[in-house]
Formats: structure tokens, sequence, C-alpha cells
């Protein structure tokens, strides 16, 4: 889900960082709970009503394997639950029913510590990191990415006196993974995060040491075109350019692989882009997507044509599975409704008497 709302915001308590502890999500669960409160309705304080289609939708989380997803948002959401972070109300089956989700804002008082071996003092964790509707998009729907995001700010914050350095054991723990995955995931960030090496230094042995590295987080992420060195290459580049800059759909020109999926004839479609191409009400994405389907169905190679057919196929069980959706919310929003009728006040107000002493100030 992109944001554009300048004004919402995400509060992250920091004991989610707090590995060991009982308050320390995992990918899931923090991006999760962020993305709970940027959809809490208006009028209705630290509260979300929705459904587990809705936040499997919302997050992104749409694979073949419809039952697999709502596990994963149920699992989720269970485990935020476990953890204090909300509380959760609903009638029936939590992956069919109303959910109306309570955020809990004692979260934010809480502290948490972790003890390590390689380190004196224990990691402290407490306070909280407001995330921006813009800093969240970054994410782009990835847990991990988010995790970084708000741990880069909340330890670069202007408040603090001094420069933390985060050495990479620490972000094996706090993203919960092995020394090679941290720093993939760290890799896969420098768009919007920047590191800044720590220095070299001889320790008590005479042993060369590096410092940890301290990290910076960029909210203003360009993508500019890779620089190709063959001629055709930067023909292509330059073709894609063009029509990206004539595109009208914010969906295309805002998301680079929903775009290459419809307009770049290197990268495959998949169903978040055909699904795309099929609602656009852009004509160029529209002729777009159609050369393209229609190239894939004449193809020599007949797995292209079926991979176009299986789009199809699976866009229709999308529309079915969503008008189910829509009417099966419909009618539970009208039951819930009911169980809430209006309070009509049975206390009548009596005619006043005319001795009353008031009167004389009407007269």
């Amino acid at each position: 889900m992109k944001l554009n709302n300048k004004k919402s915001y995400a509060i992250i308590p920091n004991v989610a960082f707090g590995f060991g502890a009982k308050y320390h999500l995992n990918k899931d669960e923090f991006i999760l709970f962020a993305h709970l409160q940027f959809m809490k309705q208006v009028g209705l304080e630290n509260i979300a009503i929705t459904m587990v289609d809705m936040l499997v939708k919302g997050l992104e989380w749409e694979t073949s394997t419809k039952p697999r997803d709502k596990k994963r948002v149920v699992d989720a959401l269970k485990g935020l639950e476990s953890k204090g972070y909300i509380s959760i109300a609903f009638n029936g089956k939590i992956s069919k029913d109303i959910l109306s989700i309570t955020i809990n804002k004692e979260m934010e008082k809480f502290e948490a510590t972790s003890s390590v071996d390689w380190k004196e003092k224990p990691f402290l964790f407490k306070g909280f990191t407001r995330i921006e509707w813009n800093e969240y998009n970054l994410a782009e729907n990835n847990g991990y990415y988010l995790i970084i995001i708000t741990y880069v700010k909340w330890r670069t914050n202007p408040e603090l006196k001094y420069d933390y350095k985060i050495c990479i054991r620490e972000w094996e723990n706090v993203l919960n993974v092995s020394d090679k995955t941290a720093r993939d995931r760290l890799e896969e960030c420098d768009r919007f995060i920047t590191k800044i090496s720590g220095g070299h230094y001889h320790d008590e042995h005479g042993q060369l040491k590096q410092e940890a590295n301290t990290y910076t987080l960029n909210t203003e992420v360009h993508n500019p075109s890779k620089i190709t060195e063959t001629h055709q290459e930067m023909k292509r580049e330059s073709y894609l350019d063009k029509e990206r800059q004539k595109a009208t759909d914010i969906k295309v020109i805002s998301d680079e692989n929903i775009f290459k999926q419809i307009f770049d004839k290197k990268t495959f479609i998949k169903f978040e882009g055909y699904k795309v191409w099929k609602e656009t009400e852009c004509p160029l994405v529209k002729e777009a997507g159609q050369k393209k389907i229609d190239a894939m169905r004449m193809s020599p190679n007949k797995v292209a044509g079926k991979v176009a057919d299986r789009l199809e196929r699976e866009y229709q069980e999308y529309l079915a599975d969503q008008k189910q959706q829509k009417e099966r919310f419909e009618k539970q929003m009208a039951s819930f409704n009911d169980e809430y009728e209006e309070f009509v006040p049975s206390f009548v107000m009596k005619p006043r008497p005319r001795n009353d002493f008031t009167d004389f100030l009407d007269d």
C-alpha cells in the first residue's frame, strides 16, 4: 500500500527492537503494526476496523495460495496481540469476521533490555519512533526494510548527544537473521540508507580493528536510469523513459516494477502488473499491455501463451473473490450496525409551571 496522506504517521515503540525480550517483533508483525495505524478510521481513536482479506490486499501479500496469505496475516495479528501491541475483537472466525483492532498506546512507555556477550553494558530499548508516510513508503511492504528504516531513524535522532554506531552483530539480532542475511538486507536498502564505514584502529594487543558503521536515512529517493555500455540498451532505456513521461496511471509511474512488467520486453509480466493493466484507464498503458499479451500468445514458445492464459484465469478468480468479499463485508457490516442502533432517551421534559421565577425574566 502506497501512502500519500502527508499528515499520516505511525508510532513504533522502541521495545519492538528488543531482541531476546518478549516485546521483540518479527518482520511481519512489525510492518503489520505500522500498517494498522496508517489505516485507522477517522473518528475512531486508535482503532482499525478491517478484515484479514483487506489486510492481505493492503500489505500486498497476495500470492497464488490464498489460505497461506491469510495465515500469514493471522499469525502476525496473533503475535502482536500476544506481545501486547494490540487487542482484537471479533465474533466468528478471525480469518473471515470483521475485526475491531485497538492499538495499545501504553507500549510506548515500556522498556526492555538485551544482554550480549560481546558488549559490556546491555542494550536499553525505550521510548518510541515516529514513522512518516513517505518513510513507510520506502519499505515497499517489506518488513525487514521498515525495521531498518525505523531503527536507523531512532538511532540517528538529533536529540541523542552522540553518533550511534551499529555493528553487524547488532543488526543480526534486531532483524533476527544470520550475518549474511543482515548484510544482504542492508545492501538492498542502499537507495535510502547511507552507510558510513567506521574508522580503523589498533586494539590493546596491536591488532587492526574497524569501528562499527553509522547509518543515515535519506527520504529523497531517486531512481536514475541505469547507465549502460551498449547502444541497444541505451535505446531501450530512452524508450522506457519517454513512455514513463507520457503515462498517466499513478500505479504504473510510481512503481518501477509494475512499469517494467507492462512496458519492458525483457521483464516478465506477473499478476500485479497484469491486474494494473486490466484496470488502467490510461490509453498508453492499456495499449502497451495489450501488445505484450498479444506477443506472448503469438510466441512460438508455447509456455508464454500458457502464462497469458493463466494470468487471465487468475484475474477472473480475483474478481470473483473480490465480489464475494464485498458481499460478505456488506452483510457483516449490516449485522454490525443492527447491534448498535441509535439510543433514544426515555426522558421527556415536562412543561414548566407559570409561577417559575424565571418567567419574569422573559417578560
